[in-house]
Formats: structure tokens, sequence, C-alpha cells
């Protein structure tokens, strides 16, 4: 699988915000999609190969990163829904 360099999520994030999402969601990602995080934080892929999933094909186009300190900007975010809301 090939990717588009320029499409790699900058800044790449540290064992520390991989952790912060994780709880956050209460979710445990993979060890080799944390390390796939780490050094690509996300990118665009520009030949992945079709997946097949009952009887349904599917291609993979982009794969999501995070954003470091997302916490906060997810709480900024709120706040100026709930103060549209009001």
């Amino acid at each position: 699988m090939r990717l588009v360099k320029e499409s790699v999520i900058y800044p790449l994030p540290e064992e520390q915000d991989i952790a912060e999402m994780e709880f956050s969601f209460r979710i445990q990602l993979p060890n080799a999609y944390k390390e796939f995080l780490k050094h690509y934080n996300g990118c665009t892929v520009i030949d992945s190969t079709p997946l097949t999933i009952i009887n349904k094909r599917c291609e993979i186009e982009r794969f999501l990163g995070i954003i470091k300190n997302f916490v906060s900007i997810l709480m900024v975010c709120m706040i100026l829904v709930a103060a549209k809301l009001l």
C-alpha cells in the first residue's frame, strides 16, 4: 500500500496523546495501529487493495489520525454548540 506523503497529519502524536484519546473514547487501539499513528497519523492511500466483506467490496481511501490536545478542542466545540443552543 502506498501513501500520499503530503497527506500525513502533523504534528505526529506521542504515546501520551494516543493514551488520552483511548481514555476519552474508552477504547484500546491495537499496538500496530498506535505505531502507525506515531509515524503517519492518518493519510490518504494511493492504491489500496479492495476488501470483500460479506459479498460487499470496499476500499480504504484514508486513514484517520488524531489531533494533539483534541480533548481541549472538543471541549471548545461543545461549549460553542451549547452557546448556540441557548
